[in-house]
């Protein structure tokens, strides 16, 4: 299950930052421990890729609020090894001198009660 590690360590964020074009750029140990998957094997990769189909275009709501403020939606996740999950995602906005150089999202199970599914 993808919870598992996670649940397991609730001491450390598990968050990335994405740039203007929605690549990751970073992310946490424990964001990499969530998705199962080295950080070398995150940067660089489009964000929407991690998010099931038919939820990309709430993703893209959720960066939009985040100019204005920080915006918390429930996405459902896929890890790059297949597996799913909902997750609570909390986004804000990076500014650098003023303009927004990119977003950095703070991610949480949405229940570590409810098992994950293989992605189909």
């Amino acid at each position: 299950m993808l919870y598992d590690c996670f649940v397991m360590d609730m001491s450390t964020e598990a968050s990335y930052q994405i740039d203007t074009e929605c690549r990751i750029v970073r992310a946490s140990d424990a964001f990499c421990r969530l998705m199962r998957c080295a950080e070398a094997g995150l940067v660089g990769r489009d964000a929407h890729d991690l998010v099931r189909g038919e939820w990309r275009p709430n993703y893209g709501m959720l960066m939009a609020r985040a100019r204005d403020g920080a915006s918390e939606i429930a996405v459902p996740l896929i890890a790059p090894c297949g597996l799913e999950g909902w997750f609570i995602h909390t986004m804000e906005a990076v500014r650098q001198n003023g303009a927004i150089t990119g977003y950095r999202a703070t991610v949480v199970p949405r229940t570590a009660a409810r098992p994950l599914a293989k992605a189909s």
